[in-house]
């Protein structure tokens, strides 16, 4: 089994079941009978291969696992009926669409005021976020189904006849909670974090820079200890939590009285523009209503960068 045979129907019957307890008020709420409805609970967990509940007679609790997804699920619903509500209100009333792909949406501050600029000049057009992976994103761009990329330089190997404009200088900085020793240094290096837990990206979510730079500290250091975060803003909050130090480029995280950003020094990671923040996007809409988006984006960024 995998999960890509999980239905809306037993994501739906699990949230019920984790919100009564009860498998006949449940199924009762769903309008459908309690052997479907018991069906598909046992559906779900062979999909997903975890137990969701534990049952004691008629008592019903949430396993760990069913816990963290009740969680899961229910942002994934509401994201869900989003998507579904938006999609309705376009049909109506915009005639042009602009999709926008980030890896983070911290990396550009300025990107509600640049919206707002262009569609006080072209508000017929509709600006859509997307958030991904380096590689999700770029592929994306070069199949057209994303406008716009905003990403690190990274090599983009698989993109070709892109235009490109740098939209931020990305420098590397170690994150280091206010209560750590290291916080009181004015930069660090490899060797003053060797004994610190690391926080690193997950391989996947990563631009090869970063892949490159997380992969020469294991090599330098291989029985450090290491935690894994799905993005930049998840490994700030595990440093605030006073969980280990994350290095990462200054522009993904914001400032915060709950850790230090202090330069990073280290030879391996002396990337050069690879690392700065640029806009990509397809020759083909050159001169079109995407440039036009690109040239507020990168001048509204460079006037609050200057600020």
């Amino acid at each position: 089994m995998t999960t890509q045979q999980i239905t809306i129907r037993q994501i739906d019957c699990f949230l019920m079941l984790a919100k009564t307890l009860n498998f006949s008020k449940a199924a009762e709420k769903l309008y459908i009978s309690q052997p479907t409805f018991s069906r598909q609970i046992h559906m779900l967990e062979e999909n997903l291969g975890v137990k969701l509940f534990y049952y004691s007679g008629r008592r019903v609790r949430l396993s760990t696992a069913g816990s963290y997804l009740q969680v899961e699920f229910e942002m994934m619903r509401d994201q869900l009926d989003m998507i579904t509500h938006n999609a309705k209100q376009l049909d109506s009333q915009y005639v042009k669409t602009i999709t926008i792909g980030l890896c983070d949406l911290e990396e550009l501050p300025a990107l509600p005021h640049a919206i707002r600029q262009f569609r006080e000049k072209y508000p017929e057009t509709f600006i859509k976020m997307k958030v991904g992976t380096f590689y999700q994103l770029t592929q994306d761009l070069e199949d057209n189904k994303l406008d716009i990329v905003c990403c690190m330089r990274s090599p983009v190997v698989h993109v070709s006849e892109v235009k490109k404009r740098a939209l931020r200088q990305g420098h590397f900085f170690c994150l280091v909670p206010m209560d750590n020793p290291l916080a009181q240094k004015e930069t660090l290096t490899l060797d003053d974090i060797a004994g610190q837990m690391w926080i690193f990206r997950v391989m996947k979510n990563c631009t090869p820079v970063v892949a490159a730079m997380q992969q020469a500290m294991k090599d330098l250091h291989p029985g450090n200890g290491i935690l894994y975060s799905s993005s930049p803003e998840e490994s700030a909050l595990l440093v605030k939590a006073g969980m280990g130090v994350s290095v990462v480029v200054g522009y993904s995280v914001s400032p915060s009285e709950g850790y230090r950003m202090l330069p990073f020094k280290m030879p391996a990671l002396e990337a050069g523009e690879e690392t700065d923040l640029i806009a990509l996007w397809n020759c083909t809409n050159a001169g079109t209503l995407v440039e036009k988006f690109v040239d507020i984006l990168s001048e509204t960024q460079r006037e609050m960068d200057n600020d």
